[in-house]
Formats: structure tokens, C-alpha cells, sequence
């Protein structure tokens, strides 16, 4: 099952925007269950990836909210220089919504994919 269908139906308790402990871009939103979803990259050599964009007040704003859709698009390019990819999450709830745009780059060898990891109650 995706983590997109993971999420559907959960009722928001929280949304978290900060660093990991690498110092790398993290968003985390918790759900009543005890479940949790986090968004980051972990960095490597020759490549970053970053949150570049999203509104703190629309992911706020999902806080008591049950999801009704998550997903996730992606604008991959390979140039001369190496690859760049934007990813966007959009999420919606009852009635709002938040979309986070991440930005990657790298020489080419390097994965510029942000990790979604879903984390049941039970784990």
C-alpha cells in the first residue's frame, strides 16, 4: 500500500516543519492514531535537496482535519550540468489544503528523491 493511501481517511494532529539531525529539510505530520509521515533526503555527495517552498499557515490549517487525498508529482529534467527534479506533495483535507514543493539537484549519479516513510502506531 502507498503511503498516499496510508494517509487517506487519518484525522491530523500535527504538522512539523524543521532540520533532521543531519541538518537536512524535514516535515512531519502526525495523525490521531499515533501514526506519523515524514518527508526528507537524506543528503550525499554531489547533490542537495531542499523544501523550497510551502505555507506554514496551509499545513497548519490541516490540523484536525481528516484527509480526503495525498499524492505526489514530479518535474524530472536531465541537463548538461546534471539532473534537477521539483517534487510537489499536495494534501487535502475536509477543507483546506497544503502543497510543499522540494527542490533537488545533482551531477547525475546522485538520487535527488525526497524518502516519504509512513510509521503505523504499532511500530
Amino acid at each position: 500500500m502507498s503511503w498516499e493511501q496510508k494517509v487517506t481517511g487519518k484525522t491530523v494532529v500535527n504538522v512539523v516543519v524543521g532540520k533532521n539531525s543531519d541538518d537536512n529539510d524535514i516535515v512531519t505530520i502526525k495523525f490521531t492514531d499515533g501514526s506519523y509521515l515524514t518527508m526528507q533526503h537524506y543528503q550525499d555527495c554531489c547533490e542537495g535537496v531542499v523544501l523550497e517552498d510551502y505555507s506554514l499557515d496551509e499545513l497548519l490549517a490541516l490540523k484536525g482535519q481528516k484527509l480526503v487525498s495525498a499524492y505526489e508529482t514530479t518535474d524530472y529534467q536531465t541537463t548538461e550540468y546534471g539532473d534537477q527534479c521539483y517534487t510537489f506533495y499536495s494534501i487535502q483535507g475536509d477543507s483546506s489544503s497544503a502543497t510543499l514543493r522540494w527542490y533537488g539537484e545533482s551531477n547525475g549519479y546522485y538520487s535527488v528523491k525526497v524518502i516519504v516513510e509512513f510509521y503505523d502506531s504499532k511500530t
